[in-house]
């Protein structure tokens, strides 16, 4: 939802009508891609890629990425990435590296034209309510990076915040420690007072920054516990200090 004055809210329903129209084109094209390739390890990457391009413009995203040569440093890896609101996603897509897979909700699958899409792109659909599913989920990715060299990407948070960053669900965690491939985070932040609560405050032109980090060495650490303090810990100091120039 967004706040702010009535040209600032029209000019929000404009974006999100275009936004909308957009990702029902993408995800058409991206259909027929699955169609024609079958499961393919990089659909994922085209579909967000393509994804980003369109969002990018329909919504005057400004937007800069830092180290971003990190992405391609470590693979196969764990990614992970703070989430903020639904407007993290447009850029987020534009880095979503090929080789790779995601965790996301099994509700996702219900959604006309993308459930497919995610199926085909060989992601790994969840119920998080379930804790054996959860389990059986982490399985399918340590596999998916053992055995298909693939990486997998979460957000380790579970859900968006709106705010200050969440703690960190721990199967990401266990992931990194029982393959032994790192993990590579990414902040990403948006101006201050852009999101209040569930309420966004779009301006015309609206700029996100986001910032690789280094490769963490699971490791390193004795426990998953300490694993997930220490990053939990590194990212929110980034996250805090990247805020400060947007």
């Amino acid at each position: 939802m967004c706040g702010g004055s009535a040209l600032a809210q029209i000019r929000f329903i404009i974006s999100a009508v275009l936004s909308i129209s957009w990702f029902i084109v993408a995800s058409a094209i991206s259909f027929i891609d699955a169609l024609l390739h079958g499961d393919d390890r990089d659909l994922t990457h085209r579909y967000a890629s393509l994804l980003s391009a369109g969002f990018v413009r329909t919504l005057h995203l400004e937007h800069r990425v830092e180290n971003r040569e990190r992405l391609m440093m470590s693979q196969p890896c764990v990614y992970l990435a703070n989430h903020r609101s639904n407007m993290d996603v447009p850029v987020l897509c534009g880095l979503f590296p090929p080789g790779t897979v995601i965790i996301g909700k099994r509700a996702v699958l219900k959604i006309p034209l993308l459930g497919y899409i995610f199926k085909r792109g060989r992601n790994i659909d969840i119920d998080r309510s379930n804790q054996q599913d959860s389990y059986r989920g982490i399985a399918k990715a340590e596999k998916a990076i053992n055995v298909e060299k693939l990486s997998v990407w979460v957000f380790p948070e579970g859900t968006r915040n709106y705010g200050t960053m969440k703690k960190f669900k721990k199967g990401a965690f266990h992931m990194a420690k029982n393959t032994g491939v790192p993990l590579v985070p990414l902040v990403c932040a948006v101006p201050k007072g852009w999101v209040d609560g569930t309420r966004m405050h779009l301006s015309k032109r609206n700029t996100i920054a986001v910032r690789v980090l280094e490769p963490i060495d699971p490791s390193r650490f004795e426990s998953v516990d300490e694993l997930i303090d220490y990053t939990w810990k590194l990212m929110k100091s980034e996250l805090e200090s990247l805020e400060m120039t947007v």
